[in-house]
This record gives C-alpha cells, sequence and structure tokens, in this order.
C-alpha cells in the first residue's frame, strides 16, 4: 500500500488517481456482472473475507481518497459500470453459451482467485457450473488513446512472442549483441560530455565483463550525474535518443524479416502484443471524453476477442520507418498497433522495455 502522504506533484497525484479509478471500476463492474448473474452475494462476502477483511479496508481507503480527490471520477463510475454491464451483456458474444456462477477479481485483487498462466492478465475471471473459466481485460481511456496492452523486457522480447519463427532465438542473440554495442557507444558520449574516463569493454575481442557493458561504472553516480532520461541536459539528450532510435530500428528489421517470411503467422504472433495472450481472455476498452465541460462522460466501448482480431486484422504491407523516433505502427486496418522502445526506469542500465499500445481507427 502506498504511503499516499508523502506524495508530492501534480503528476505522481494523477498517476495514483488512474491508478484507484482502475481499480475501483473493476470492482463496481464485477459486483454489478455477478448480481446480473445471481450470485453478488457471494462475491460480496468472499471480496470482505480477503486477508482477514484488509483488502476490503483498502478499498474503502481507495474510495474514500477518490472522492476527497475528484469527487465528480467518483460520483460517475458507477454510472459507468452499469454501461458497461448493459454493454458487456446484451452487445458482445461473452457471455453465448456461458452462463457465470462465480465471479473473481485479479489485478490489484490478486489474492481473490489464482487463474493460472492462461489468464494471468484479466482482471476479472469468470466460473460457470462446468467449471469452465472465462477472463475479461478491462481498459479505461480517454476517447482516440492508444490504449497500453503489453510490457517487457527487450533481450526476450523476438524470442518470447515470436518464438513460432524457426530462427526466434537466434534474431534475439543477434539483437542483443547490437543492443549492447549501441548502449557502448551511448555510455562513450555521455562520458565524454562528462569529463569522465572510459575504459574499453574488450581486450582482444574478449569482453572483460557481462556488467561492464551494460551499465555506467560507479564513477557517473559518484559524481551526483543524473540517472533518469527527464534530468538529462537537452544536448545529451539527444544521444539518449539516438541510443533508443538505433535500437527501435534493429527492432523493426527484426520483425520485418519475420512479416515478409510468413505474414499470416505473424500476425497470430501480435495476439499478445495486442493483450489477448490466451484464447479465454476477451478485452472490454471504455473511452471516455469531456462534454460540455463534465468529464468522464461515455464515449463508446470496444470489445475484443482473439477470433475477432485474427478476422478483422491484417498486416497486408509493411510501415515505412519513420525517422527521429522511438516506436513504430503497425497498421492492422481497424486499428494501429504501435511497439515503443523505453527506459526501464534508469538510462544508465542497456535494459530497455517494449511498449505495446493499440489504437482505434473507427
Amino acid at each position: 500500500m502506498k504511503d499516499w502522504n508523502t506524495l508530492k506533484g501534480a503528476a505522481k497525484k494523477e498517476a495514483l488517481i488512474n491508478e484507484l479509478k482502475g481499480n475501483i471500476f473493476e470492482f463496481l463492474l464485477a459486483s454489478l456482472l455477478a448480481r446480473h448473474w445471481n450470485h453478488e452475494s457471494e462475491f460480496l462476502t468472499h471480496f470482505t473475507s480477503l486477508d482477514g477483511g484488509k483488502v476490503h479496508q483498502d478499498f474503502s481507503r481507495y474510495q474514500q481518497y477518490l472522492l476527497e480527490e475528484d469527487r465528480e471520477l467518483y460520483l460517475q463510475l458507477p454510472q459507468l459500470a452499469k454501461l458497461a454491464t448493459q454493454y458487456l451483456c446484451e452487445n458482445t458474444s461473452f457471455f453465448k453459451d456461458f452462463k457465470p456462477t462465480q465471479t473473481h477479481l485479479l489485478g490489484k485483487w490478486a489474492s481473490s482467485f489464482s487463474a493460472g498462466d492462461d489468464l494471468k492478465e484479466s482482471d476479472l475471471v469468470f466460473i460457470d457450473d462446468k467449471d469452465r473459466v472465462k477472463g475479461l481485460s478491462l481498459k479505461f481511456c480517454k476517447s482516440r488513446a492508444f490504449v497500453n496492452t503489453k510490457s517487457g523486457g527487450i533481450r526476450s522480447f523476438i524470442e518470447r512472442y515470436f518464438s513460432g519463427f524457426k530462427g526466434a532465438a537466434d534474431k534475439q542473440v543477434e539483437f542483443n549483441s547490437f543492443l549492447d554495442q549501441s548502449f557502448i557507444e551511448m555510455r562513450q558520449e555521455c562520458y565524454q560530455w562528462a569529463d569522465l574516463s572510459f575504459s574499453e569493454d574488450f581486450d582482444d575481442g574478449v569482453a572483460k565483463s557481462d556488467k561492464s557493458r551494460t551499465q555506467f561504472d560507479k564513477q557517473w553516480t559518484d559524481h551526483g550525474l543524473p540517472t533518469l532520461p527527464g534530468q538529462l541536459p537537452d544536448e545529451i539528450k539527444q544521444k539518449l535518443h539516438a541510443h533508443y532510435q538505433r535500437v527501435i530500428k534493429k527492432l523493426y528489421s527484426c520483425l520485418e524479416e519475420f512479416w515478409q517470411a510468413d505474414a499470416q503467422l505473424f500476425s497470430k504472433c501480435l495476439l499478445p502484443l495486442a493483450g489477448l495472450s490466451a484464447n479465454d481472455l476477451s478485452q472490454l476498452t471504455l473511452f471516455h471524453k469531456e462534454i460540455k465541460g463534465q468529464r468522464y462522460q461515455l464515449d463508446h466501448f470496444e470489445y475484443l476477442d482473439r477470433k475477432t482480431f485474427i478476422k478483422d486484422n491484417a498486416l497486408t504491407s509493411w510501415p515505412t520507418l519513420k525517422e527521429g523516433i522511438s516506436s513504430f505502427e503497425l497498421d492492422l486496418g481497424p486499428s494501429l498497433l504501435q511497439i515503443r522502445v523505453k527506459p526501464m526506469n534508469t538510462f544508465i542500465v542497456s535494459g530497455l522495455k517494449v511498449n505495446c499500445s493499440v489504437k482505434s481507427l473507427y
């Protein structure tokens, strides 16, 4: 549990409110769906007993904080949950031939139920009287925004998500070697800017140590130099961005080879990146907007499952990589899938993460 009293700055406060609104919305929707399927009492009894009642106490604290900090949002969430319940039950195939007898919360409330690896990305999990299980991932976003669907370490990204291709493991090794070399180049530029000594990483072609290749050494922090990208002056920030751009260009090239080899297999590999990692996992996104000065008004819902994604989305041409940015977008027809390279946290280690997000074009 965060110590909210230590929060400083509008950005941190906004991030907390975004987290809380998601947690509260998940609970409200789960409760309404349990009511719809006539097991709300069992759902609430189980929820209030989690961790000896601590989870329920935390939830009450979330509600109180949101009421005090953003009353408009607090009052609107129950209305949006009602609309989401109606949409899911009446306008999607999620409950077709499936009548749940149990509803469970995951996500923040992971202790509520263990869904197994297949549905670990679910926010809500439903079970029927035949012990069939279905998961639902929820997204709560501003209208026309990219929806974050996947984030993972770059050193295993290719091998993990494109393992259907024969050369995926070798391509990952090739990519990681390129990543290290690009990082070393960026690090050397940073050291020159800071007037620090830079030791070579190789003796006669042999690496001195893996550690020396994958992070800045102690002298950087001993001199009190920045470790977060936003703290860098523009002059050296350009060097960091150039590193990101080299890396995204290499990733772009690797994935293009896979697409050219087998476009159909490539499209199937995109399913987890779009947030659909399991056959029994579906995704519901609520898009909101401001109407006549009133925030968090419903714009529309979007529902997606693996069957729909495969049927409607097709990558018929490979995109052109834009210069000067650390991302590229795959045009799937009804939507864009953006693949972006970002720092894990600090920039003084070589590890990066790949963020994937989807934006509807309709």
